[in-house]
């Protein structure tokens, strides 16, 4: 009867090894790939900004902290033309259609518009316990800083549609 049951046991464990889904990597093509990304880049931002509300901190004063550290990674010398370049390579990375606008392009300031980043959290508000309000002071206390390190003033402003960026040179 042992013999018996464990034949059929093992008849049994055959099977399920021989029945199993076979797992093959996906072909994702590279516009569902951005919008994963940027879906994925969403959520972190809203998770990263309640932290630091869960340690006493303002989503602004997250955001100069980011900004302390990632404005190290921008190249100094480059300075307002950098920042200029960046934030607008930036700006069209970060929307799969950024209808980005240039309304004003000087040597000593420019300023530009963008269709809302982070949508998903402006409509779906709140996210994670975080305001779209909140994802602009972030936004904006880091780009300040990093625009501060590259010579230049940030400000940073938003409605149902846009997001508006004004980059002036320091003198």
């Amino acid at each position: 009867m042992k013999k018996l049951t464990l034949f059929i046991a093992a008849i049994f464990l055959a099977m399920g090894l021989y029945a199993q889904q076979e797992f093959i990597v996906p072909e994702v093509p590279v516009a569902q790939k951005h919008q994963r990304m940027l879906s994925q880049f969403d959520g972190m931002l809203a998770v990263g900004i309640n932290f630091a509300k869960t340690q006493g901190l303002t989503a602004a004063e997250y955001g100069s902290l980011i900004g302390e550290q990632f404005k190290y990674s921008w190249n100094k010398e480059a300075g307002f033309e950098g920042f200029v370049k960046g934030m607008l390579y930036n700006a069209s990375c970060f929307l799969v259609d950024p209808g980005t606008e240039i309304t004003i392009n000087t040597a000593e300031k420019v300023k530009f518009k963008t269709r809302l980043w982070a949508a998903s959290i402006k409509v779906n508000e709140p996210v994670y316990g975080v305001t779209y309000t909140e994802c602009m002071d972030f936004f904006n206390a880091m780009a300040g800083k990093i625009g501060d390190y590259l010579g230049a003033n940030y400000d940073g402003s938003y409605d149902d549609e846009w997001v508006y960026f004004t980059i002036t040179k320091k003198n």
